[in-house]
């Protein structure tokens, strides 16, 4: 009971609605929540789990789910994993030699998830990155945001009579040369938003 799905929505909701960690607010907190993911999206589940989930999935199904997208869970995991164990400048900038590589070894057509989003002293916010190197000389970098305030920064309307604000959550750079992609410059700027958790708002 103490593992069920509903024990905990009930009792584990109160205490973060209106804190960052709700929804997974939190960058640091996207290592759990992104294994979470993963596990509930495994097709098996053993019999004896008292609270089982399971999906029938077709043959295609199963193969996108085992080759693309468990995988590129991990691969994030394993970044916002990197990222919460830095806690000086040396390790920051080993942080980012090691990106570096990772990214001039993307296979080309093979677009990857990135952890980000920024850490603050009130606040927090995750962020995922889609990156794919389109050619040897070019990449693309894609915005994956939603959520409260997300209309303050991406394209919105409404559509008819609705009273929903549509929001368009995915915003995509394309053709990027690959020598102004891999400046960590713009790597260090990004990361550095919620790889170590500032001493104050003037980080930013």
């Amino acid at each position: 009971m103490w593992r069920s799905a509903a024990f905990l929505g009930m009792f584990g909701d109160p205490y973060l609605r209106g804190t960052p960690y709700e929804a997974g607010g939190d960058p640091q907190a996207l290592i759990g929540a992104l294994g979470g993911l993963a596990q509930l999206l495994q097709p098996q589940q053993e019999e004896t789990d008292a609270d089982p989930v399971t999906f029938a999935l077709t043959v295609e199904q199963e193969r996108v789910l085992q080759t693309t997208l468990l995988p590129q869970l991990a691969f994030c995991a394993q970044w916002a994993e990197k990222g919460a164990k830095v806690e000086d400048a040396t390790q920051f900038q080993n942080f980012l030699a090691e990106w570096k590589a990772q990214l001039v070894q993307l296979q080309v057509g093979h677009p990857v998830l990135v952890p980000g989003g920024y850490v603050g002293n009130v606040n927090s916010h995750s962020i995922i990155y889609v990156v794919e190197k389109t050619s040897d000389a070019e990449y693309s970098f894609t915005v994956c945001n939603k959520g409260a305030g997300a209309e303050m920064y991406h394209p919105c309307k409404v559509e008819g009579g609705a009273d929903k604000i549509r929001v368009q959550s995915c915003i995509q750079i394309g053709a990027i040369p690959a020598t102004r992609f891999l400046d960590m410059a713009f790597w260090a700027l990004l990361f550095s938003l919620w790889v170590r958790k500032p001493p104050s708002e003037y980080h930013r």
